[in-house]
């Protein structure tokens, strides 16, 4: 009699843990569906995003940004052409400049790519008065620098647009 009663024990724990093989094993595919539902869902946010963001040519039209520096301090204004050369330019740089320029206006050069070791000190004080005007193909902008709230900025943006730096810059109106 007693050897019966161990057998069904025996048998139950069996069927027990078959039974819990096999839920754990169900919870491992569900697991594995839901993590593969949510890889899809993701690439799919990602791809929808791309093609949203890449194609939008009528709200990213060029305005063409040529930059002429005028400092109070020193009391110059510098304006630098460049040539009409493509070299070393990214692709991504002269594909965005084929696009039409705002205010029916003419496309600059393109811009001369530069690159320095360190910015010359412009011997612009603190409190000097600093203006900068951006012309843009819709018309100028004049910015207002103040050297005492960023004396390093204000420098490396004179200094930059001395050499011409930003001569043939392209942005669109959220840059």
């Amino acid at each position: 009699m007693g050897t019966d009663k161990r057998q069904r024990q025996k048998e139950n724990r069996a069927r027990k843990m078959e039974q819990q093989a096999k839920q754990a094993a169900k919870d491992r595919r569900v697991s594995n569906l839901r993590s593969l539902g949510t890889l899809i869902a993701i690439a799919l946010a990602i791809g929808a995003a791309i093609i949203f963001f890449s194609n939008r040519p009528s709200e990213l039209t060029a305005e063409t940004l040529t930059t002429t520096t005028t400092t109070t301090a020193s009391s110059s204004t510098t304006t630098l052409a460049t040539e009409e050369s493509t070299e070393g330019l990214s692709a991504e740089y002269l594909a965005f400049r084929e696009q039409p320029v705002a205010c029916a206006a003419q496309a600059p050069p393109p811009l001369t790519p530069m690159s320095f070791d360190a910015p010359e000190d412009m011997g612009i004080g603190s409190a000097a008065n600093v203006t900068a005007t951006v012309s843009t193909s819709c018309g100028n902008i004049v910015l207002e620098l103040d050297p005492s709230a960023a004396p390093e900025t204000v420098n490396s943006f004179v200094f930059l647009a001395e050499q011409g730096y930003f001569d043939g810059v392209v942005s669109h109106r959220i840059a």
